[in-house]
C-alpha cells in the first residue's frame, strides 16, 4: 500500500530517544536493553494523523510510552481526502495495531476523511483512544 507519511523531520517533532527516520517514515523505537525484554514478534504500530490535529499530539507521547519496548511506531500523515478514502482513515488521529484499528467496532465503519477523530467511550467523548483500547489491541497482537 502507498501512503503519505510523515513529512517533518524528528526535531519537529520534538522526539527523544532513539528514532530512525527512513525516507519519509519515522519509526520510534525503545532503546535495545528495553527490546530485550520482549524477544517475540515485534507489533507494528501505526498513528495516523494530519497536520495541525490536537488529538495527534496528545496521543503521541501515550503511545510511545504504551508501546514501550514492543514495538516502533510508524506516523503517518494523511494529505488529502482521495488518499483518507484510499486508506480507510476514519479521522485524526487513528492508530492501528497490526493494521486493526484500536477502537472496537471500528472495523465496520466506513465514514472515511479528513476530519478530527472523537472516540466515545462511557466517561464521554476524547480526542484520542483510551489507554484502555490501547493495552487490549497490543495484548491482542502479542
Amino acid at each position: 500500500m502507498a501512503t503519505a507519511t510523515v513529512h517533518v523531520s524528528a526535531t519537529d517533532l520534538q522526539l527523544t530517544g532513539a528514532y530512525e527516520a527512513t525516507g519519509d517514515v519515522v519509526y520510534l523505537s525503545a532503546p535495545e536493553q528495553h527490546r530485550r525484554r520482549y524477544p517475540g514478534r515485534r507489533v507494528k504500530v501505526e498513528l495516523w494523523y494530519f497536520e495541525g490535529c490536537p488529538g495527534f499530539a496528545e496521543l503521541l507521547p501515550r503511545v510511545r510510552e504504551l508501546v514501550a519496548a514492543r514495538a516502533d511506531v510508524e506516523l503517518c500523515r494523511v494529505e488529502s481526502l482521495e488518499e483518507a478514502e484510499r486508506v480507510r482513515f476514519l479521522g485524526s488521529p487513528t492508530l492501528r495495531v497490526d493494521g486493526e484499528d484500536v477502537e472496537p467496532g471500528a472495523g465496520g465503519r466506513v465514514d472515511y476523511g479528513l476530519k478530527c477523530r472523537l472516540y466515545r467511550t462511557e466517561s464521554g467523548q476524547f480526542h484520542a483512544p483510551p489507554d484502555e483500547w490501547i493495552r487490549r489491541a497490543l495484548k491482542g497482537a502479542s
